[in-house]
């Protein structure tokens, strides 16, 4: 299947780019989704708008461009742009998110002077604050929300044909990681080990069999992941999952304490394991990197004496991921 790619950005000013963009995607063999050049089916009993929603939903990917122009604002107070990128999030679909260098640079100083009377002047922007959110909104998501400045047209190509590459690779890697062709034998060995709790307690076990059994899904990857580094195992990471209401509970009934270090996010840390044991924590500079990344990363390391550091930034990601865990785990009851 060629996958189909919405282009959402503002069309009045950034035309050229969409353009570029357009012609690029078709060079790739990848079927570009554009409103202007016919993309969008309108349905008779649906508006313009509702049908370019309902289009995004179609689409396996999003490019999202935000310039200096907000654009036409819908009946929610929000730019057709900005619904575009919730639709393109509520349904779960990667977005690539490019921001112009300049607008970026705005938004530095418009969070700088937030508290005063008289506001600075954007040149070229018709709705600074919209903007302004529409890009908050983006880096406070807790996954897919890396952001990637540019200056030119040609710059954002690169960057772009860059995370096209990103997004193929790892695909490549999760359809065939071994790691993953073993789940099945994963959720055999659940299954056993369902039968040998349901003899002590038929409540506590369904808890315990829903709280593992989400942690295995791909959104929180990040949850499991910290879960295998606390206990080496995720096996135990249920019980303590389910008595933990936040994050911070999480980690102190984990038997870590949580150092907040500014600053920290050209840190990645790494286990070495030894006759597998945890051994050391090995760190190193990963600068170079920090402009492909996404916040999916979420930095944090963990010393000998159980101290997991992190900054504010990976705090709040762990926090929305773990909220979101929870409520999930309000709702769901997995049958295995």
């Amino acid at each position: 299947m060629i996958p189909n790619i919405f282009i959402s950005s503002t069309i009045e000013d950034l035309q050229y780019l969409r353009d570029a963009i357009r012609e690029l995607i078709i060079d790739l063999s990848y079927h570009p989704v554009m409103s202007e050049y016919g993309d969008v089916g309108y349905i008779p009993d649906r508006s313009v708008e509702e049908s370019c929603y309902a289009t995004i939903a179609e689409c396996q990917l999003a490019i999202l461009f935000i310039g200096k122009r907000y654009g036409s604002v819908s009946g929610n107070q929000l730019s057709i742009t900005h619904n575009e990128y919730r639709v393109a999030k509520d349904k779960k679909i990667p977005i690539i998110t490019l921001v112009d260098s300049e607008v970026q640079s705005f938004k530095r100083v418009y969070d700088a002077n937030i508290e005063n009377v008289e506001k600075p002047n954007y040149p070229g922007m018709d709705h600074p604050k919209g903007t302004f959110q529409l890009i908050k909104e983006v880096s406070e998501s807790p996954l897919n929300n890396g952001i990637l400045p540019f200056n030119s047209v040609n710059e954002a190509k690169n960057k772009l044909k860059k995370q096209l590459a990103l997004v193929f690779g790892n695909l490549l890697r999760t359809k065939f990681d071994p790691v993953n062709s073993q789940l099945n034998d994963v959720l055999a060995e659940i299954k056993t080990l369902r039968h040998n709790l349901i003899k002590e307690n038929i409540n506590d076990t369904k808890k315990y069999m829903s709280a593992i059994r989400l942690l295995l899904d791909f959104e929180f990857k990040l949850l499991k992941d910290l879960s295998e580094v606390l206990f080496r195992d995720i096996e135990d990471a249920p019980k303590i999952l389910i008595k933990s209401k936040t994050f911070e509970d999480f980690l102190n009934n984990s038997g870590v304490n949580l150092v907040i270090k500014e600053e920290f996010n050209i840190i990645i840390g790494r286990r070495l394991m030894e006759n597998g044991k945890l051994k050391t924590w090995h760190q190193f500079d990963a600068s170079q990197y920090i402009e492909s990344m996404s916040r999916e990363w979420s930095y944090y390391s963990i010393d000998d004496k159980n101290n997991i550091r992190m900054d504010e930034e990976a705090k709040k990601c762990f926090e929305n991921i773990y909220e979101d865990y929870q409520n999930q785990l309000k709702n769901r009851i997995f049958i295995l």
